[in-house]
């Protein structure tokens, strides 16, 4: 039998404990939501060239980061990883290509509503194929952030862009089935999915930068074309925002649920707005302060009720 184990994958399962993987995974939500930043001060590129230059760079990132744990072995650790890996790649590359499509047909507000459905995904997928159940208080918590997330929102949400709403609901589901794929491979090395997440997605954005769009007035390959500004703010969220967020999000994956990996991510709509208005003075609504800390709340009492769980069978013995 092939061994998909690696350095990294032994170093990853160093049990983090409930609230150390809680930890990570809020945080890869807090790197995740510098995205819409990072995004409004990119001034020439549009969202297919950003997604192919942010791919690029996330391939090299995380190349970087399997070469360094695993000894140089990068051929090897990608023909060994699993088709989970695959998959999971596949997943995340499509969530990222559609949410940002879904902007070119809906508001931000109707796109950003759909992130509430991530969780009810998660929860159905992962009890169909992992048999993960959902706990009551993870019910709370998952309605709690569902609530507030729509209260973010509703000033925002129109009734039109049929395309686009079905473009970033299609966009949840498929983050969801990423979720499921890290924990159908949590007893192996699933960094090769980030990887294969870069390579989708640099593949099809290019595919598209060659093909006519009814947005874009040109086409062609001086569309692969970009200032260095722009570029080096594609390197940033390769690197960081997407990078480094999704290798958090990876590791703590291991010892959480998909359900609460996917809501505890939510982290990342809470904040997104805050960077927004602390770097461009993008000051938000009042109620999009009263969703978020709704959300908030529902984060909250999801991290501190699953730690108490954890411990109530340690306390037993």
């Amino acid at each position: 039998m092939t061994d998909r184990s690696s350095t990294y994958g032994a170093h990853a399962h160093v049990s983090l404990g409930y609230m150390g993987s809680v930890a990570l995974v809020l945080c890869a939500g807090i790197v995740w939501s510098t995205g819409g930043l990072w995004f409004r001060l990119v001034e020439e590129g549009d969202a297919l060239q950003i997604m192919f230059f942010r791919s690029l760079f996330l391939i090299v990132a995380i190349s970087i980061a399997i070469v360094f744990f695993n000894r140089g072995r990068l051929r090897s650790v990608l023909a060994n990883a699993g088709v989970e890996s695959a998959i999971g790649g596949l997943c995340i590359a499509t969530a990222s290509f559609s949410f940002l499509l879904s902007l070119e047909y809906t508001t931000v507000a109707n796109a950003v509503f759909m992130l509430a459905a991530v969780p009810f995904f998660a929860a159905l997928l992962g009890w169909w194929i992992l048999g993960e159940m959902v706990r009551g208080h993870t019910w709370v918590a998952m309605a709690l952030a569902a609530i507030g997330l729509c209260v973010m929102v509703v000033n925002g949400i129109s009734g039109g862009g049929m395309i686009g709403n079905t473009l970033a609901l299609y966009a949840a589901f498929a983050a969801a089935a990423f979720s499921v794929m890290l924990r159908w491979g949590a007893d192996v090395d699933m960094m090769p999915a980030i990887f294969y997440a870069g390579l989708f997605g640099a593949a099809v954005s290019f595919v598209c930068l060659l093909l006519p769009m009814p947005w874009r007035e040109t086409w062609g390959v001086a569309e692969l074309t970009l200032p260095w500004r722009d570029i080096a703010i594609c390197a940033i969220m390769g690197f960081g925002q997407l990078g480094l967020g999704l290798s958090l999000y990876t590791i703590g994956a291991r010892t959480l649920s998909a359900t609460e990996i996917t809501l505890l991510s939510l982290s990342e709509p809470l904040l997104a707005p805050v960077w927004v208005w602390l770097a461009v003075a993008e000051v938000p609504e009042t109620l999009t302060l009263v969703g978020g800390a709704i959300l908030m709340s529902g984060i909250v009492y999801q991290a501190l009720t699953g730690a108490r769980r954890k411990r109530a069978p340690s306390a037993a013995r």
